[in-house]
This record gives C-alpha cells, structure tokens and sequence, in this order.
C-alpha cells in the first residue's frame, strides 16, 4: 500500500504554481539559518533561535519544534517518539526554474517527516497561500520539486 505524500507548500501570487518553501542565502548566514527563517517567518508566534551561522543539525532542532503540541526544542534521542525524522533527499545541483539561460543552482534538499501534523495546522497564520497538499502527477511543481518529492516517497517507503 502506497501512502499519500503530502508537502507543505506555497502558492505564489503572480501565476498560482504550487511550490515548495524556498529562500535565497542571503550574505552572512547559512543556508541552514536562511531554510530556519524561513519557517519562522511563516509562523510568526516562533522566536528565532538560531544563529546566522546556523548548521545542519540546529536547523533539524528547529523543524523538531513542530512534531509536536510540547513546543521547544526536542534532544535528538526523542525524535521518534514524537513522530519526527529528518534526512537529505539531495544534495547537487538544480535547474533555477526563474531563470531562461540555462543557470543551475546549489540546491540541498530535506524530507522533515511529522507523524502528526496537528502541531502545524494549529500555527499556521491565517493565509490561503500556504498549506498542506497531497502530491498528484497532475501538481504543478517543478520538475526538480516533484523529483525530491518522489525520492523522499521511496525512501520513506523503504524505511516503513
């Protein structure tokens, strides 16, 4: 039995393409501490607790914050009882879908997996831009959007 994959993704406002959450590193942070921004400024009750110079493992202790209703950081021992995981997809280059020359950028790609979703559901601001969806052949993701979701459904497959 095949699960359905759902992601947490964005709406954009110019042409209405479905997306994952994306973000430019901007100069003197990490791109650990720009994916960390990202996730509380969509949620704006959460306090930044990382640092500029935030690395892989901080940024995996801040999406922990959300597997479940006891909010803070979580030790790394406790993930899985709270119905959370976290491992690379990919890690290479991708097609930069804005731009027309050909340009490719360094991309890192993660699968956060939450057990339950209710953590984020309850936090989200009220905003018809941003939400879960379940991944269809039919989504208007990017080619290298849809090919990390695929991956990260055989490897959670594979691990269940």
């Amino acid at each position: 039995m095949t699960l359905p994959i759902t992601i947490f993704s964005i709406k954009r406002c110019d042409d209405g393409i479905i997306t994952s959450k994306k973000g430019s590193v901007q100069p003197n942070k990490s791109p650990y501490s720009t994916l960390c921004d990202i996730l509380t400024n969509t949620y704006p009750d959460e306090a930044a607790d990382h640092g500029a110079d935030a690395d892989q493992e901080e940024m995996i202790h801040t999406f922990s914050k959300f597997s479940s209703h006891v909010y803070g950081k979580k030790n790394k021992a406790g993930y899985a009882t709270y119905g959370y995981s976290a491992f690379l997809v990919y890690r290479g280059y991708e097609d930069n879908p804005v731009n027309t020359d050909n340009a490719w950028q360094e991309a890192e790609i993660f699968n956060f997996h939450y057990k339950y979703r209710d953590s984020f559901d309850t936090r989200l601001k009220a905003d018809d831009t941003v939400g879960w969806q379940t991944v269809t052949e039919q989504m208007a993701l990017s080619p290298s959007d849809m090919a990390a979701v695929k991956e990260a459904g055989k490897i959670r497959t594979n691990v269940l």
